[in-house]
């Protein structure tokens, strides 16, 4: 999850999941200058990098993005985990 807003509400803010470089996901908006926290689901690898890319249609109203969370099970390669 994360959390994004505009500047001051005068421009939409945009924000974006990558993983290795290549788009997940949905791309997120919010007119708003309070912060929206949004969730989604993904499978990654170790080693994968996790990226957010923000943007805004205003050069002078940059997107905030905050508190990007990654959460999940964690499960060694090759080992059965059948009991």
């Amino acid at each position: 999850s994360f959390e994004l807003r505009s500047y001051d509400g005068s421009a939409i803010a945009y924000a974006k999941i990558y993983i290795n470089g290549s788009a997940q996901g949905v791309e997120r908006s919010n007119p708003n200058a309070t912060y929206s926290t949004f969730t989604e689901s993904f499978t990654f690898s170790t080693n994968d990098l996790i990226q957010i890319y923000s943007k805004s249609p205003s050069g002078l109203c940059p997107p905030y993005v905050k508190n990007l969370r990654v959460l999940g099970t964690l499960t060694p390669n090759g080992i059965n985990q059948d009991p």
